[in-house]
């Protein structure tokens, strides 16, 4: 009797939770946990089909606020979920494609309050300050100063011009030992210091190796030269115009002074070195620094450094546009418009703006050729647009041949 009362009475309450429409899964749950209300509440689905692959972004330096836990349920439309708007112009937006299989991670300067506003436009960066960079048109035979910041570009509206070389490599520097704000550039079998203001020549050497490529002046006046096929690197003491040292460096490109370290880096071919500069200024010595021998890239056109970051360098190679860790000897592409500049092998000059991280470049391309096999009639840039958006404009001047570019400012690093 017990029996058939209890199997009544079970029957009963199966009816009775069938009838109230309580899951089948409940039963489970209520059976082994013993809480009916377990399975009744459940998180939304992750909807991983319509998010975009972008390449994650590390902010450094700053203070981001946590993103509120959002109430509202999945999005469960077809269009796909994207982190940031679009940019929606006909340009290329190139930091975002990037595969599955590697993701970029983008290091954003502490210093740009444009970074955290997905909003930013072209338009807004470009109009906050000028970008004026350094050229050597070979085609005319002048060193010339531009902004990119100005969208057309004319042979005659440039910021600064001096006429009478056609050189490869070009820096711009403050140094007392010249009278202040000076122009030193390399071509032409020479290399030549010109007083910025007043565009008088100070100095000229042409006892530099075969096919100069790039210069720099150190703060006492002492300057060096790098010579791509003459494989060397020459230093001469401050005003002299006949080298006092040298060091050997295959199909040398680039030369850098670092003020932090206290040494000069010195790029060509696979090989970044860096070395010591003894003696005086009358009379300076090379001497290569033990353990600071590097292979950061292959077929080294350019040595640049990451303003905002002394402890890095942009070195341009058959990798495309590297960012080299001096503490550490490794290199990556965590730099804004890094996902660009991986893929492009022919990079003769690099260089970023510390105001905004806007990246510039020189590429050489057939279509784009008006001089030689080298000159290009465009410099192009990679504009930060906040999150994980950029944007590549290009400036262009038919009657011009760029080589070499360079961001427009005194500062080593």
């Amino acid at each position: 009797m017990k029996r058939t009362l209890a199997l009544f009475l079970c029957l009963i309450l199966t009816l009775s939770v069938v009838a109230c429409g309580v899951p089948e899964e409940v039963l489970t749950t209520a059976s082994s946990d013993g809480d009916a209300f377990d399975g009744l509440f459940t998180d939304f689905p992750e909807n991983t089909e319509s998010q975009t692959d972008l390449p994650s972004v590390t902010q450094t330096g700053s203070d981001q606020p946590s993103q509120p836990v959002s109430s509202e349920p999945p999005v469960s439309s077809s269009e796909p979920v994207t982190d940031s708007e679009p940019v929606t112009d006909t340009e290329p937006v190139t930091d975002e494609t990037t595969t599955t299989a590697e993701k970029i991670t983008i290091t954003l300067s502490h210093k740009d309050p444009l970074y955290s506003d997905p909003t930013t436009t072209v338009e807004e960066v470009l109009g906050n300050s000028k970008h004026l960079i350094g050229l050597c048109d070979q085609l005319n035979r002048r060193l010339i100063v531009r902004d990119m910041s100005t969208e057309t570009w004319t042979k005659s509206n440039v910021v600064w011009e001096y006429v009478g070389i056609s050189a490869a490599g070009i820096k711009f520097r403050d140094c007392d030992y010249y009278g202040g704000e000076v122009v030193i550039a390399c071509g032409d079998a020479s290399a030549v210091i010109v007083d910025y203001k007043t565009k008088k020549q100070i100095l000229k050497t042409k006892d530099v190796a075969h096919n100069p490529h790039s210069v720099e002046i150190l703060p006492n006046g002492v300057y060096a030269v790098a010579s791509s096929t003459g494989n060397e690197v020459r230093i001469f003491g401050a005003g002299k115009t006949v080298h006092s040292d040298k060091a050997t460096l295959e199909q040398a490109h680039g030369v850098l002074w670092d003020p932090q370290n206290n040494c000069l880096w010195m790029a060509g071919g696979n090989t970044l070195v860096a070395y010591r500069v003894t003696g005086t200024a009358e009379n300076p010595k090379l001497e290569a620094i033990e353990g600071k021998t590097y292979y950061p890239n292959g077929a080294i056109h350019d040595l640049s450094p990451l303003y905002g970051n002394p402890d890095c360098l942009l070195i341009t190679g058959s990798k495309g546009v590297v960012l080299f860790n001096k503490k550490t000897g490794k290199v990556s592409y965590d730099y804004q418009g890094g996902a660009f500049a991986k893929g492009e092998s022919y990079v003769p000059g690099v260089g970023n703006f510390l105001q905004d991280n806007v990246l510039v470049f020189t590429t050489i391309r057939e279509d784009t050729l008006t001089y030689k096999e080298w000159g290009t009639d465009q410099v192009g840039m990679f504009i930060p647009l906040g999150g994980n958006r950029g944007k590549v404009l290009y400036r262009q001047c038919k009657s011009d041949a760029y080589y070499k570019v360079r961001v427009w400012s005194t500062d080593y690093q």
